[in-house]
């Protein structure tokens, strides 16, 4: 009798998903599971990942994942599509990357969940050259700025930042490390003028084509503050 109710509990469960009322049928599930007697088979398996379905549509993605958790122990690939989804939702990236490489390399011909994968392949491999790129820039700052290190390095270490604010991702780390402002204090008192002048088209390369970042730099150091460094690099 407790299966029966179970799967009365489900059944409006799944009618009211199909109105879009998703709390409710997301209680009509639950009522399912706490009614289920037996735990581990294919029907308590459907009621876990029909719950995770609702919590979704409620953006509730702990709880998919959770849910999800529950129904992989059974064994589900709709369950698995399911916890990829909430975990790229939480910008848990890698994990939702290898739940994708799962079900792709168990439905290979599945040309919509191909360009999901794709797409949590573009992301995993740019978090991990940001990654890089990060530890590069923290690398190059900290010898750069360091006014007890050795001038040759300190210029070696200026001129790698300035190729890194050429590129994309380096200028954004260079500009969230707030390096603009670390330039203006360096330039009051930094003596070596290749330094200088490095320090310098570094914060012109982070202006290059980005207004956001441009404003920024305005706001901070000032236009007047622009034209005479520029003046300076000239003479240099």
């Amino acid at each position: 009798m407790t299966d029966q109710w179970a799967m009365h509990w489900n059944k409006k469960g799944v009618e009211e998903y199909k109105k879009g009322n998703f709390s409710e049928a997301l209680s009509y599930f639950t009522y399912a599971l706490n009614k289920n007697a037996l735990d581990g088979n294919d029907t308590f398996k459907v009621y876990y990942q029909n719950r995770a379905v609702a919590f979704l549509m409620l953006h509730n993605y702990e709880k998919v994942v959770e849910d999800c958790n529950s129904a992989l122990k059974i064994c589900c690939n709709k369950a698995l599509y399911c916890r990829c989804q909430a975990l790229e939702a939480l910008e848990r990236f890698e994990e939702a990357y290898r739940d994708a490489e799962i079900i792709i390399s168990s439905d290979p011909n599945n040309k919509s969940f191909q360009c999901i994968v794709e797409r949590l392949h573009k992301i995993v491999q740019e978090r991990k050259e940001r990654s890089h790129i990060s530890a590069k820039v923290s690398k190059r700052l900290d010898l750069a700025f360091d006014e007890n290190a050795n001038e040759k390095e300190r210029e070696i270490a200026m001129n790698k930042l300035l190729v890194l604010a050429r590129e994309r991702f380096g200028a954004e780390e260079i500009f969230k490390k707030e390096v603009v402002s670390k330039i203006a204090q360096l330039v009051k008192v930094e003596k070596n003028e290749e330094v200088i002048c490095s320090a310098i088209r570094i914060v012109g390369e982070l202006c290059k084509n980005n207004i956001s970042r441009t404003e920024s730099v305005m706001k901070y150091v000032g236009l007047l503050w622009c034209l005479e460094m520029m003046n300076i690099c000239r003479k240099s």
